[in-house]
């Protein structure tokens, strides 16, 4: 599969979860594709916990991030 379906796919699933921030290598000082939001806790009363995941590949950060999140 090219890359540009790769980031078609990575912006589609933006669009169903807008709280997931996609930083490609060299942004922020990242070398792989990696993805991070605030998983929200179901006791309202705690804050939600950072989750960060890199993949070399961006097919493989959209793939792990489909299955987490879809």
């Amino acid at each position: 599969m090219a890359e540009t379906d790769h980031v078609t796919r990575m912006q589609a699933l933006q669009e169903r979860h807008p709280h997931v921030t996609w930083l490609r290598p060299g942004q922020a000082g990242v070398s792989d594709h990696t993805a991070t939001w605030i998983e929200a806790s179901p006791d309202h009363r705690i804050d939600g916990t950072p989750v960060t995941v890199s993949r070399e590949s961006l097919g493989q950060l959209v793939d792990y991030l489909m299955a987490r999140l879809d």
